[in-house]
């Protein structure tokens, strides 16, 4: 039989031990007894000195987690507080636009921070709570950690929600605060002291934290009702004018195209929000100046996309207020005359001996009033040169050109406020092959080309619709076929007479096998039709990234069964009558501009009949989705080309 040796540890050990013992070895106990006790022997001796170095360095962590626990997590809940006013100022920058993957990551660490922050906040407050009162000054200390926690808690003007969610949940995080806040109330009195700077500095940081947190409670509240966002906008808007705009804005006047995307945002902001809003004369001679001119009109909307943003996942309602300038003000204040009142204290008192805690306590409580005043200060300069404060000073006449002067030597425009340019493509060819898998799926830079082909078709519908929005809305193909050699009835069998997701299946298949062609697709790339092919492949399969990936972003109903049916009915024989006549006669210039066109009919109706609120809820990475530049480049360029009785009768006064 086996011989196993028991050796006394620990019950860790032991149940580790189990696993080095009682391994099957390949000798037979008659054959080599004594190796198989050797070596067991040896196994266990190694298992017990592994287990002894490894509580001996879980035995420290543990020591200085006891000593210095709560400092850590105050530590931890400043690192992420930086976190969170940072990332969303760098995502928004243009390395992102050159390096996908680093935007991936600063998503994740800013879902990551957001999730901790309150969280980290809460169990250090507990920790507080619950563990014995020290003596001297580190009580006061602790006091003033603790109001510290609370301006945390009242978060960043960067972001106040990650998700459109988070806005309608205001009410459980109302109730969240105000557990936390009342931890806070009860750490800060159990921890008071005999010294009266400390006490004074506790009740003001506890007095900014209340305000702090009062104001983020307001902003989800007010941010959940988009209609408040809306009349928030149309105050904020610039004032009324009413000459005419017809000076061109060249393409890196950034700040300039900035000023004019502001007298553009009410008109946005009425898509989101579900109300007929009519572009004025103003606005829209600034749509007819740039009509042709694709980079403008594209950057116009992109920066409209990014001051949406600010609105609905940030404290800009609040910020460009008095009583926004105000709170920061002396939030600012308050930071500085504490910072400053306690590095006087410590350096005169040399405090770092009078109590347990040592010069680490005074370090921390130095690092994190530190932490404070840079994130005030930089909040300050923030909202003082934001683009909401020009806009401001413009309407109330003030001069704004200081203002101006400091945001073109920092680039903010250039640097922060450009819609990434990155979209998600789904190949359909890997997804019939692999049997759907998911890694063929991926993201991309689209194409300048595409964009510029995409925009004019976007024109040549407004055209053709010629006044006759509703033709506009629901067109998904229907005048890009005509120009095509389909016949009208099948055109109305297999695309605008079918349900949206079966059309776009049909069209899916139509137009990957059409570019399938050998004629097409060992195309030259010297060949000018090229950059229609790779229009093609990227806005197909930009569509089949949001059937796969964002369903949210179709018009239901989305039934992927029908993918299916249509696969097997294609690949048993099964007529592809449209493509057969699409073949005909050979590839043209115009064939692939109506394949294409179709896409951009089906992209525009899918945008138009998409809930509202889920092209709201892709704003919450900072930039949006191309199909909602789309929609609102679409509803510019039909406003501005048909203007509504109204605005006739405004520009004649």
């Amino acid at each position: 039989m086996r011989r196993i040796i028991f050796i006394q540890l620990s019950w860790p050990s032991r149940v580790a031990g189990w696993v080095a013992l009682i391994i099957p070895i390949s000798c037979s106990s008659v054959r080599a007894p004594v190796l198989v006790d050797t070596i067991q022997l040896v196994a266990a001796g190694r298992l017990a000195q592994g287990t002894a170095v490894h509580f001996e360095i879980m035995g420290g962590v543990v020591e200085v987690w006891s000593k210095h626990g709560i400092q850590i997590m105050v530590l931890f809940s400043l690192v992420l507080q930086l976190l969170l006013f940072a990332i969303p100022i760098a995502r928004r920058h243009r390395l992102m636009e050159r390096r996908k993957h680093l935007a991936r990551l600063n998503n994740l660490v800013l879902w990551l921070a957001y999730q901790l922050a309150d969280t980290t906040a809460t169990y250090a407050l507990g920790h507080m709570a619950i563990i014995s009162s020290p003596s001297g000054e580190r009580r006061q200390l602790m006091a003033l950690w603790a109001a510290l926690l609370l301006v945390h808690l009242g978060g960043q003007d960067t972001i106040t929600a990650y998700a459109l969610e988070d806005n309608r949940l205001w009410k459980r995080h109302l109730l969240t605060l105000l557990v936390q806040a009342a931890g806070v109330f009860y750490v800060i009195p159990v921890n008071r002291g005999s010294n009266p700077r400390l006490s004074f500095a506790a009740a003001l940081m506890s007095i900014l934290g209340v305000v702090k947190f009062a104001e983020r409670i307001y902003v989800l509240r007010f941010s959940e009702d988009m209609n408040k966002v809306g009349d928030l906008v149309s105050l904020l808007a610039p004032p009324t004018r009413r000459e005419t705009y017809t000076r061109r804005v060249a393409l890196m006047q950034q700040e300039k195209a900035l000023k004019l995307a502001h007298n553009l945002l009410e008109f946005s902001m009425g898509q989101f929000i579900d109300a007929k809003v009519s572009l004025s004369q103003y606005p829209r001679s600034i749509i007819m100046a740039h009509y042709d001119d694709d980079d403008t009109l594209y950057m116009l909307v992109e920066l409209q996309l990014s001051l949406i943003h600010d609105k609905l996942y940030t404290k800009s309602p609040v910020i460009h207020t008095w009583l926004g300038c105000l709170i920061r003000a002396f939030s600012w204040l308050a930071t500085a005359v504490i910072g400053t009142m306690l590095v006087f204290h410590f350096v005169r008192s040399s405090s770092s001996r009078n109590y347990s805690g040592g010069g680490f306590d005074a370090a921390v409580t130095l690092t994190l009033l530190a932490g404070a005043f840079l994130l005030e200060t930089a909040s300050l300069l923030k909202a003082a040169g934001s683009t909401w404060t020009v806009q401001i000073l413009d309407r109330i006449r003030w001069d704004g050109r200081m203002v101006l002067w400091f945001r073109r030597l920092v680039k903010a425009a250039e640097s922060n406020r450009r819609w990434p340019g990155f979209i998600g493509i789904y190949e359909y060819v890997f997804e019939v092959i692999k049997c759907d898998w998911d890694f063929s799926s991926s993201i991309q830079k689209i194409e300048p080309d595409t964009k510029r082909y995409v925009l004019g078709l976007i024109r040549r519908m407004v055209h053709e619709c010629r006044g006759d929005e509703e033709k506009l809305r629901i067109s998904r193909g229907g005048l890009s076929l005509q120009r095509l050699p389909v016949p009208p009835q099948l055109i109305q069998n297999k695309i605008t007479h079918n349900e949206f997701d079966e059309s776009f299946f049909i069209w899916t298949f139509v137009s990957a096998s059409f570019v399938s062609h050998p004629s097409i697709l060992h195309m030259d790339s010297t060949n000018p039709l090229c950059g229609l092919r790779d229009a093609i492949n990227q806005i197909s399969g930009y569509m089949d990234y949001l059937l796969k990936k964002k369903p949210h972003m179709l018009p239901p109903p989305v039934r992927h069964r029908l993918k299916y049916r249509i696969i097997y009915e294609r690949e048993n024989g099964g007529k592809n009558d449209i493509y057969q006549e699409l073949i005909r006669g050979g590839f043209t210039e115009a064939k692939l501009e109506g394949v294409l066109g179709v896409w951009v009919e089906m992209l525009c109706y899918a945008a138009s009949y998409c809930n509202r609120e889920s092209h709201a809820r892709e704003l919450s990475n900072g930039s949006g989705e191309f199909i909602t530049i789309v929609w609102l480049l679409r509803a510019a360029l039909f406003k501005a080309s048909n203007p509504d009785d109204d605005d006739t009768q405004e520009s004649e006064n």
